[in-house]
């Protein structure tokens, strides 16, 4: 069992990457609760970022576009 998770880690670290989000219980209370009401956190956020990308013309694989490297 030991070598599955030494796999799994090495695979983690070669081709993940992980993102912290800190949220304030008071002042970003509504995104909390429309979090709380999604199956998926991760892929509402991820949905979110790529229809962002979509609409600013960039390349939701490459992140290459017009406003690429730009918030």
């Amino acid at each position: 069992m030991e070598d599955k998770y030494k796999a799994q880690a090495r695979y983690d670290n070669e081709n993940t990457v992980s993102v912290r989000l800190k949220l304030n219980k008071k002042t970003d209370a509504d995104i909390l609760e429309r979090l709380d009401e999604v199956n998926s956190k991760q892929g509402y956020i991820k949905a979110l970022v790529r229809e962002d990308m979509r609409k600013k013309g960039c390349s939701p694989a490459t992140g290459i576009g017009p406003v690429a490297g730009l918030l």
